[in-house]
């Protein structure tokens, strides 16, 4: 049930989708593997430029809370961080691909919004190196002679 609401299938939808299966599609419109086609695209028109700009912000913040935690917990090292941010960003469109060819979503595979979430993998990567750095900072300002709880 997580995996339906994950991407975002309600029940009318889904019989949408098992039941009217003449409506015609084009696979060149449900695929961009041409990069920034789609942000070109959506900035030469003035309404859509306010959508592109909050898809790059959107695309390019929201995995790079997972790269940040990943590396703080110590579970990848930096090289991989991108690797697994790449990695979960090309699942995420590969299931909004399937589910628009099985359960008619409307939804695209875009090479953009891969490009855009390993981008924020180095968001991510830059927080945590500054966090790095302030955490270092803050070791070497605090004095080393107060005298902690319980020591004589």
């Amino acid at each position: 049930m997580p995996f339906f609401l994950l991407l975002g299938i309600n029940l009318h939808q889904l019989w949408y989708g098992l039941v009217d299966r003449h409506v015609e599609r084009n696979l060149l419109f449900m695929i961009n593997v041409i990069p920034f086609r789609t942000l070109v695209t959506q900035f030469s028109a003035f309404p859509s430029a306010y959508y592109a700009t909050q898809q790059i912000i959107g695309n390019i913040i929201v995995l790079a809370p997972l790269c940040f935690f990943l590396l703080s917990f110590n579970r990848v090292k930096i090289r991989h961080a991108f690797l697994v941010i790449f990695l979960y960003s090309l699942t995420i469109e590969v299931l909004q691909f399937l589910s628009d060819l099985l359960f008619f979503q409307e939804r695209a595979m875009d090479i953009d919004d891969v490009i855009l979430n390993t981008a924020g993998a180095a968001l991510g990567i830059l927080g945590y190196v500054i966090y790095l750095g302030f955490a270092t900072l803050f070791r070497r300002l605090l004095p080393s002679t107060i005298k902690r709880k319980g020591t004589n």
